[in-house]
Formats: structure tokens, C-alpha cells, sequence
């Protein structure tokens, strides 16, 4: 039953690494094991790999764990880790393209509430996790950027995974159509908050990055 138990948490570790690639580099092997370990052995599963991932909440528990000044990057860092492994692991869709928002109907218009495509996630962090995120996934060790609030979009589109900045114009739109605000609703709360954005220009680059499913009642537009 002891080498059972060893297996298992052996199992949920290999899980959190594949599913924290970044974090796990930053940390290296013999630190990721150790904070690994400790979760494993704090929230253990009997399915070390369940369909819809294991670990969720591994960026909540290393802010707790670890020092104030490797918290706050780290736990950052492996949130968007997360969104990263829960956009390969999301069902799929038909993803909404400009064309589909192309027709005259300003009822439809300001009505409509644009969903979330089921692998798209966002978040709004207050470090620049999302600068040393992507240095380290394109294999650069070495970055200093300037400390500064970072927001991230996470999207599957054609089957490729991607991750880009966004600016808070794009993440108040995503969080106003999230909550169910309308098309129209959520551009004029944007505006409001952010008079200098252009918000026709935000909707179109977040369609265009594949951040919406298309609703069912615009295929019939």
C-alpha cells in the first residue's frame, strides 16, 4: 500500500509538471518536486489524470507557500500556466470570425452576448508574468522587465494554443461579455472607463485572436 501510495504521488507530480511547464523551469527540478509534493500530499486524487487536468489551484497554494518576493511572480506565472493547460484540454467549438459580426442588424447588434470559446481564458495580473512567461517559453532564462500590471488572453484557434498581452480596454470587454452584458453594453461601459480606447478596434482584435464561440442564434444572421 506504501509503494501504491509513492506511485500515485509520483504520478500527481508528473501531472503538475506538464501542466506548469514554466513554473516548473523557473523552479527547477528539485524545487518544483518539493512544492509539488506538498500538494500532492495536501489535495490527493485517485485519478492522476483526470480529463479535465489536476492541480487548479497549484498557483494559489505556491502564493501561500512561498516567500512574499517569489509569490508574487510565481503564483502568477503558474496561473497563466494554467490557462495554458486548460486551453489544450477544453472542448472545441465553431470560432466566431469578423465576417459573423457583419450584417445590418443594430437590434441584433445590441442584443447579442458574445460567449467565451470554451478554451479561451483570460486574467488581469499585477506583476509582469505575462513578459517573463513568454521569454521563458521561447527558452529565455534571463529577463528583467520593468514591474508593471500585465493582462493575458489565452486562445485555441485552428488547434494552436496562444497566449498574448492584453491591454485593460481588452480585459474589461472580456470580463462586461463574460458576466452576459451585451455586445453594445459592454462596448459603452469600456468606453466609459477608457475614453481613449477604440473599442470597435478591441472587439475586432479579440475576434480575430478567437476569444468567442460563435452563439448558435448568429448563425442564422
Amino acid at each position: 500500500m506504501a509503494a501504491h501510495g509513492n506511485m500515485l504521488l509520483s504520478a500527481l507530480v508528473d501531472m503538475l509538471r506538464r501542466a506548469y511547464p514554466v513554473t516548473a523551469r523557473i523552479l527547477g527540478k528539485c524545487g518544483f518536486d518539493a512544492a509539488a509534493l506538498d500538494f500532492a500530499r495536501r489535495f490527493p486524487s485517485t485519478n492522476p489524470d483526470p480529463p479535465n487536468g489536476y492541480g487548479g489551484d497549484f498557483a494559489e497554494f505556491l502564493a501561500e507557500q512561498l516567500p512574499i518576493a517569489d509569490s508574487l511572480f510565481l503564483a502568477d506565472l503558474a496561473a497563466l500556466d494554467w490557462l495554458w493547460t486548460e486551453a489544450h484540454l477544453a472542448t472545441d467549438a465553431p470560432v466566431l470570425d469578423l465576417g459573423d459580426l457583419a450584417h445590418d442588424d443594430e437590434i441584433a447588434w445590441t442584443i447579442h452576448r458574445l460567449p467565451l470559446h470554451p478554451a479561451a481564458g483570460f486574467i488581469w495580473l499585477k506583476t509582469p508574468a505575462v513578459t517573463v512567461w513568454q521569454a521563458h517559453q521561447k527558452g529565455r532564462d534571463t529577463i528583467a522587465p520593468d514591474f508593471r500590471a500585465e493582462g493575458a488572453l489565452v486562445t485555441r484557434k485552428d488547434g494552436r494554443v496562444a497566449l498574448r498581452s492584453i491591454t485593460r480596454p481588452e480585459h474589461r470587454r472580456l470580463a462586461g461579455l463574460r458576466l452576459g452584458e451585451g455586445i453594445s453594453q459592454a462596448a459603452e461601459a469600456t468606453a466609459a472607463l477608457y475614453p481613449e480606447a477604440d473599442v470597435s478596434a478591441v472587439l475586432a482584435k479579440l475576434v480575430r485572436s478567437g476569444a468567442f464561440a460563435k452563439p448558435p442564434t448568429m448563425e442564422q444572421i
